[in-house]
């Protein structure tokens, strides 16, 4: 496979992985992950929008590490070497730590909404015990983290490129919206997507050609 087919499949994945992602979104809604009112949380994980979206979410995380790699094989040249691949590094090894949390949301914590609306009231500590402070926070956050350094990384290897300044910038800001607004407000989160989506077309165009 020469370079210009992987690059071409890299910007596939990264706009299939952008647009899931935006759609994911848009259809689950904001994240409620507070428990102190759980016929309300319930109802959000068991609603029809939000399986539907979970089923989006987690194959979103899966398709985009194709997509840093395409990234990855775009920047990689003598001038960027190190600032590409360590921000490879840390965008995968970022999603990585996130798809177990995607996992747990998609497939087990639906099933505890149904659970609980259906009358089985004690079912609701296990969400309790998965989305308090724990091992799934520290993931989280060591995830928010890693991501947001591995997209700074890209944004240097895109400047020592010569790309615009303004394409990195948008690249960092979705990260950080993704990441660590997600946790603040939806708007940041849905913002993080648009932007995602919006990268994806422009980087994707330059990686086709």
């Amino acid at each position: 496979m020469n370079q210009n087919t992987k690059l071409r499949w890299g910007a596939i994945a990264l706009f299939m992985s952008a647009a899931m992602t935006l759609g994911g979104l848009c259809l689950r809604g904001p994240l409620i992950i507070d428990i102190t009112n759980p016929y309300a949380f319930a109802e959000s994980v068991a609603s029809p929008n939000n399986l539907i979206a979970e089923t989006f979410l987690p194959l979103s995380l899966v398709i985009q590490l194709f997509g840093f790699l395409g990234v990855y094989a775009y920047l990689n040249k003598p001038e960027a070497e190190n600032s590409s691949f360590w921000g490879m590094v840390f965008s995968i090894f970022g999603n990585g730590l996130f798809i177990p949390f995607a996992g747990a949301f998609a497939f087990a914590i639906p099933v505890v909404g149904k659970l609980y609306l259906a009358g089985n009231t004690d079912v609701i500590a296990v969400a309790e015990q998965a989305l308090g402070p724990g091992v799934a926070l520290a993931y989280l956050i060591a995830s928010a983290f890693t991501l947001t350094i591995g997209a700074i990384l890209f944004a240097v290897a895109m400047r020592k490129n010569g790309l615009p300044i303004w394409l990195p910038i948008i690249y960092v800001i979705q990260a950080f919206g993704l990441s660590f607004g997600a946790s603040i407000d939806y708007v940041y989160e849905v913002t993080g997507g648009i932007l995602l989506l919006l990268f994806s077309v422009i980087f994707g165009m330059k990686m086709w050609k």
